[in-house]
């Protein structure tokens, strides 16, 4: 019988920024084998020249031209990371939505390494964000366990932007018991008692927390379009830097894999509230 870890499992599209969607298949440990040889390859050749980065597009200075020994070690370890990633996406990208030619508007090939590594690092054509941080934070499995918490904040954020926002601060300004984390009369049945769905919907894990923190409380996360400025999405990359910002000073309480699926979960309900907002102006 084969082992959990190396069983392909079925690719599901995943929203990497706004208005950009990858079909990507979890990389099982086949995959992860094949790809830490392959960077380990690379990055044993650098100290010899620059051909094998060069020949994956990186543009490095003309400072060393026949060497690149001269590189210091975080930026090693950042080629590393986009070494990772272009192999891990050749692997596991089965299609994408949002990655344009700009002058003919035609879907790129999503199998072109080319495209693949430019849209990791420079996001959707022509000017796009880099979607190098959230797809690294797919591809790393939560220490966590996130099913139960991508489940409470796809509610809790629904609830949110669906109207629980301007409830909870109407709450506490007239200092109502679910304010203090208590029950309250149900609207509807005065006689029965209810946890406000903020608390019962409430973050257990420390990535949710910060997550909802931050996606709740900092507007410049969420992209918007058009005239009445809709929310269209969550800009992921810099909803991940905004948590490793949070975190700093306690790296080893860093998991960007379940970060991610907060933010995932996050994006989800508040995108389901406001489309059942539309849909209920529109009638």
């Amino acid at each position: 019988m084969t082992h959990p870890a190396w069983a392909p499992s079925e690719p599901k599209w995943v929203q990497l920024a706004p208005g950009v969607r990858w079909l990507l298949q979890r990389p099982d440990g086949v995959t992860q084998r094949v790809v830490a040889a392959e960077v380990a390859s690379v990055m044993s050749r650098v100290f010899h020249g620059r051909a094998a980065l060069e020949e994956l597009g990186f543009d490095l200075d003309a400072d060393h031209p026949d060497t690149i020994r001269g590189l210091d070690l975080d930026r090693l370890q950042g080629y590393s990371s986009v070494l990772a990633a272009v192999y891990t996406a050749q692997r596991c990208l089965k299609g994408w939505e949002g990655i344009c030619d700009p002058d003919s508007g035609e879907p790129l090939d999503h199998t072109d390494v080319e495209a693949i590594r430019a849209a990791l690092i420079h996001g959707a054509p022509p000017e796009g964000q880099s979607l190098l941080a959230p797809f690294m934070s797919w591809a790393e499995q939560p220490k966590v366990p996130m099913a139960a918490e991508a489940i409470r904040l796809r509610k809790r954020a629904k609830d949110w932007w669906g109207g629980g926002r301007e409830r909870c601060l109407a709450c506490h300004d007239d200092n109502e018991p679910c304010a203090k984390g208590a029950s309250a009369p149900k609207p509807e049945d005065p006689a029965k008692r209810e946890i406000c769905p903020q608390i019962d919907t409430a973050p257990q894990t420390a990535a949710g927390r910060i997550a909802w923190a931050l996606a709740s409380s900092t507007p410049g996360l969420w992209e918007r379009a058009g005239m009445s400025g809709a929310i269209t999405g969550l800009k992921h990359g810099d909803a991940l830097l905004a948590y490793e910002a949070q975190c700093a000073g306690s790296t080893d309480n860093l998991d960007h894999g379940a970060a991610f699926e907060a933010f995932r979960a996050i994006e989800a309900g508040a995108l389901e509230a406001f489309a059942e907002k539309a849909a209920a102006e529109a009638q």
